[in-house]
């Protein structure tokens, strides 16, 4: 009985830490990515300059996109937000250094230079398909003989075909805090402010396709997409028992492999049946 009534609490307490983590992603972290993430978003490393929304990608373990199936501009016209989505925290507060380019900074300046420096965002753009819209296009995109033999193959793999329904855009302002030239780290012949953004643009610009100008003591990126959102169900072999849904969590993951490779292949056979074998054949 104790055993049964500690499972229960465990239960009842999973959904409860899980909602205390989000809550405090999205509002409360100082770095940029894991606020995304907070917000269901995959961040993009390096960010990009355009996102085809509605387009079928193959996602790795660590939230990799490798496009399969593109959409065209025809099939695909998003709105815009943010009136759908709290983005309080994004437009009101700042945040440190993100992903490769904390790295490069790191690694060219040391960790003392990287923690001055903060970043805003501007103009930010949530775009979005409709989930009305989402299944049509994915119908459209599959029709393509082409398409579909590139997602069989996939899915043969084990690998996840998920569709883009949204994406996160925004221009972002890279700044120095006040305490980085009373700094002992930064008192060095030609540490003023000018030799800092010209050291922040080198490290925003280096091996990426990051365009970046410089304002009065700032280094602004172009309009770029930083994150971008999975339709919850993915793309499933026709005769598949579980639904295919990608989950950010290892845990998650390891279910999901019970599910997929361990549970229904005792009970499908034949999970992609002989059209789709067909597909795959025709190569």
């Amino acid at each position: 009985m104790r055993w049964t009534r500690a499972l229960l609490i465990a239960l009842l307490l999973v959904p409860a830490g899980g909602f205390a983590l989000s809550l405090w992603s999205s509002y409360f972290s100082d770095d940029f990515d894991v606020y995304l993430e907070g917000m269901g978003y995959n961040s993009l490393h390096p960010p990009q300059n355009e996102f085809s929304l509605g387009s079928l990608y193959d996602i790795d373990e660590n939230g990799n996109l490798d496009i399969v199936c593109p959409t065209t501009e025809a099939m695909a016209k998003p709105y815009t937000g943010p009136e759908y989505q709290n983005i309080s925290r994004a437009t009101t507060g700042s945040f440190s250094a993100i992903g490769d380019i904390a790295e490069r900074l790191n690694a060219k300046f040391g960790e003392e230079y990287t923690k001055h420096v903060r970043l805003r965002l501007q103009n930010i753009r949530l775009q979005k398909i409709p989930a009305t819209e989402d299944g049509k296009i994915q119908d459209a995109l599959i029709e393509d003989k082409l398409c579909s033999r590139a997602v069989t193959s996939r899915l043969r793999l084990g690998h996840y075909i998920c569709q883009v329904e949204s994406s996160f855009s925004a221009v972002v302002v890279y700044e120095f805090v006040d305490s980085l030239n009373s700094s002992a780290a930064m008192k060095e012949p030609g540490s003023g402010s000018a030799n800092n953004k010209d050291k922040l643009k080198s490290a925003l610009t280096a091996n990426s396709r990051m365009d970046a100008k410089e304002a009065e003591s700032s280094v602004l990126t172009g309009d770029l997409v930083f994150g971008v959102k999975l339709e919850p169900v993915c793309i499933s072999p026709p005769n598949a028992i579980f639904v295919r849904s990608w989950s950010k969590s290892a845990v998650g993951r390891v279910i999901d492999f019970v599910k997929y490779e361990l549970i229904e292949p005792l009970f499908v056979k034949d999970l992609f049946g002989k059209d789709a074998e067909e597909t795959v054949a025709s190569k």
